[in-house]
C-alpha cells in the first residue's frame, strides 16, 4: 500500500500534464485552500523571476512524497514551503540539503537570529529558510497606559510589573481588567507551553517541576488575582476588549486584530512580557527548504529571493494575515491595526531577551491530549488554588506517557533531537 501512495504522490506532481521541465514545482503545506492558493498565484508569485507551479499539499502527504521522491531517485519537487515543525521530519529523514551559502545570496535579506537559529534543527548547519509568521502578542487599551508600574516601558515589561499593572488598574478602576484566553475555545495552552513556561524555566516541556517552573506558577496565581474570572469563557479577546470587559489581553494576533483594526486610536499592541530566563514567544514560523537533488535549484533560490523582497512580504501580510521576518520598514499605506500588531512583533523577536519557543510538535493524535494537560493543570492550581507541586507530580506521569508513546523529541527552547522527550 505504501508503495502505491508512494508512487501515486510522485507522480501527481505533473497535474494533468502542465507541468513543464522549466517550471518551479513550489509544493506548500500553506495556503492550501482554493481562495488561499489563488491568492499566491496571482498575487504574490505574479512577477516572480520564473514561472512557478504552486502546489498545496497535506504536510503527512508532503514528508512522505519528499521521502519517495529521494528514495527513487526522481525528485521533481524544487522547493518547499511548510511550517517549522512540518519541516523537521524531512530533515531528519536526511531528504533536504543544507542552505547556508543561500542565506548570503539573498541580496540584503536580513532576519533576527531568534529565527535563523531554529533553521537549525539541534545541528550546526541551516535546512530552513524563513518565509512569514504569526505569532502571540498582547494589547492594551490606551487608557490603562495611564496605571503602569513607575519605569516599566511597554515593549520591555516584565511578569512582575504585568502583575503589578493589573493591581494598579484594579485599585484605579474597581474591576478585574486582564483578560487571558481561559474559555473552551481559547488558546490558553499556548501562553503556558510558549510564554510563561519557558520564559521562567528556560524549557518548553523538560523541566516541568523544576523550582523555576514552580515560581511560575506561583505567579500566575497572583495573576490569575487581577484577571477577570470570566477568562475562563473568553475564546477571542478581541470581544472583552472592544466590549470594555478588560483592558488588557494576551492572545494569537489574529483573534486581536480585529480590536486594533476597528478601534486603532483605542488600542495599542506590545510584545508579551519577559520571565527570569528570557522574553519567551511562541512563532507560528513558516519557512522554506530544497530538496537533496531537486531540480531547478538556482531558480528556486530567485524564487525565495522573490518572496522574501519587501513587497510581496508586505503583500504577504495583506492577502494571507502572515506577518513579515525580514527586517524591513512596513508600506505607509498599511492599515494602521496591522501595522500596530508588526510593531509589537518585530519588538517582540528582536528584543535582546528574545526566547522562541516553538509549537510542540511530533505528538501525532495525541497533541489533543498533550494540550489538555497543560489546560487542566492551569486548572487546578490557578483556578482551583490546588497544590502546585502535587499537581505537578501528578501530570508529569500523563506528560511522560505521552512523549513516550508517541517518541516525540523534544523542542526548542529544550535541546533538539533527544526522542522521547522524557520530563525530569
Amino acid at each position: 500500500m505504501k508503495t502505491v501512495l508512494a508512487s501515486a504522490f510522485i507522480a501527481s506532481i505533473a497535474i494533468s500534464g502542465t507541468v513543464k521541465a522549466q517550471d518551479v514545482v513550489f509544493l506548500s503545506t500553506q495556503f492550501r485552500p482554493v481562495e488561499e492558493a489563488q491568492k499566491v498565484r496571482s498575487v504574490l508569485l505574479k512577477n516572480a523571476p520564473h514561472k512557478v507551479d504552486f502546489v498545496g499539499e497535506d504536510d503527512s502527504l508532503m514528508v512522505t512524497r519528499a521521502i519517495a521522491e529521494k528514495e527513487g531517485k526522481k525528485v521533481s519537487v524544487a522547493l518547499y514551503g511548510a511550517l517549522h515543525g512540518q519541516m523537521a521530519p524531512m530533515v531528519a529523514a536526511g531528504v533536504m540539503k543544507p542552505v547556508d551559502d543561500i542565506i548570503g545570496k539573498l541580496d540584503g535579506v536580513q532576519f533576527d537570529k531568534a529565527l535563523i537559529d531554529l533553521g537549525k534543527f539541534g545541528t550546526d548547519k541551516q535546512y530552513f529558510v524563513p518565509w512569514m509568521q504569526a505569532t502571540f502578542i498582547m494589547v492594551a487599551h490606551k487608557d490603562a497606559l495611564k496605571q503602569l508600574p513607575p519605569g516599566a516601558d511597554l515593549s520591555k515589561l516584565t511578569y512582575t510589573q504585568l502583575i503589578e499593572w493589573g493591581r494598579n488598574l484594579e485599585k484605579a478602576t474597581g474591576k478585574k481588567q486582564i483578560g487571558l484566553p481561559a474559555g473552551p475555545k481559547g488558546l490558553l495552552h499556548r501562553f503556558l507551553q510558549g510564554y510563561t513556561l519557558p520564559a521562567y524555566s528556560g524549557s518548553a516541556l523538560k523541566k516541568w517541576r523544576s523550582p523555576d517552573a514552580q515560581k511560575m506558577w506561583a505567579d500566575l496565581k497572583a495573576l490569575w488575582s487581577v484577571t477577570n474570572p470570566a477568562s475562563t469563557n473568553y475564546g477571542f479577546m478581541n470581544e472583552p476588549l472592544m466590549a470594555g470587559d478588560v483592558m488588557v489581553a494576551w492572545d494569537h494576533v489574529a483573534r486581536l486584530l480585529p480590536a486594533l483594526s476597528d478601534m486603532p486610536t483605542d488600542f495599542v499592541a506590545f510584545p508579551a512580557p519577559a520571565g527570569p530566563k528570557g522574553r519567551a514567544f511562541m512563532p507560528v514560523l513558516a519557512g522554506f527548504s530544497l530538496p537533496e537533488g531537486g531540480p531547478a535549484a538556482e531558480k528556486a533560490v530567485d524564487v525565495m529571493r522573490h518572496l522574501l523582497s519587501p513587497k510581496i512580504q508586505a503583500a504577504t501580510l495583506v492577502e494571507t494575515g502572515f506577518f513579515p521576518v525580514v527586517k524591513m520598514d512596513l508600506p505607509s499605506d498599511l492599515p494602521a491595526g496591522v501595522r500596530n500588531a508588526a510593531g509589537a512583533i518585530t519588538a517582540m523577536q528582536g528584543s535582546a531577551d528574545a526566547l522562541p519557543a516553538l509549537i510542540p510538535a511530533g505528538l501525532g493524535s495525541k497533541n489533543g491530549e498533550f494540550n489538555k494537560v497543560f489546560f487542566d493543570t492551569f486548572t487546578q492550581i490557578v483556578v482551583q488554588n490546588q497544590d502546585i507541586s502535587k499537581v505537578l507530580d501528578d501530570s508529569i506521569k500523563i506528560l511522560n506517557s505521552i512523549v513516550a508513546e508517541t517518541k516525540a523529541p523534544c523542542w526548542a527552547p529544550d535541546p533538539a533531537g533527544s526522542a522521547p522527550c522524557m520530563l525530569d
